[in-house]
This record gives structure tokens, sequence and C-alpha cells, in this order.
């Protein structure tokens, strides 16, 4: 019969084998364009204008959402709301430490 600590413990095991890999290996995800977007997020919250510019605004916004939509869903970034000027607030990512 599998108990609940059964499964905390696979949970456990689990973490344990994704913080090996990432100490070994680094925590780099492999796709320079989303280790970019990481960089820019160590600075602070970002909206997709800033996001924009860190590729120059040689990426169209579908491109962009879909990268940020990876990286919440990798668990790297948690989407977020930053005030603006002209709006109240803003949709923007942050970094998940």
């Amino acid at each position: 019969m599998i108990r609940p600590e059964h499964l905390r413990a696979g949970v456990a095991f689990w973490e344990y084998c994704v913080r090996s890999i990432e100490h070994v290996f680094g925590a780099g995800s492999g796709d320079p364009d989303a280790e970019k977007i990481i960089g820019a997020l160590a600075g602070g919250p970002k909206t997709i204008t800033d996001l924009h510019r860190v590729f120059s605004n040689n990426r169209d916004r579908e491109w962009i959402l879909a990268k940020m939509a990876k990286l919440v869903q990798a668990g790297r970034v948690v989407s977020v709301l930053i005030d603006g000027a002209a709006k109240k607030q803003i949709q923007g990512w942050e970094l998940i430490r």
C-alpha cells in the first residue's frame, strides 16, 4: 500500500535529482534566447516592451509571449503586475528566486 510518506519520499528524491543535475550541468536551459531573457530579468521585473528592447526590437510580441510562457511553465519566471506611467498596472515577469 502506498502511503503519503512514500509519495513525499518520491518527490524529495526527484527534487534531489533536479538539484544534482543543475549542480553538475548548471541551471542553464540550453536556449540562448531564454538565457538572455533570464539575464535581463536578473535586473528586476520586465514588461514586454522591456523584453523587445532586450532583443533590439527584432522579436515580435507572439514570439516573446511564447518564450515567457515556456519560462513560466518551467518554473523559472512568474507573471507580475508592474506599475506603469500611462496605465495603472502592466503585465510583466520576474525571476522566481
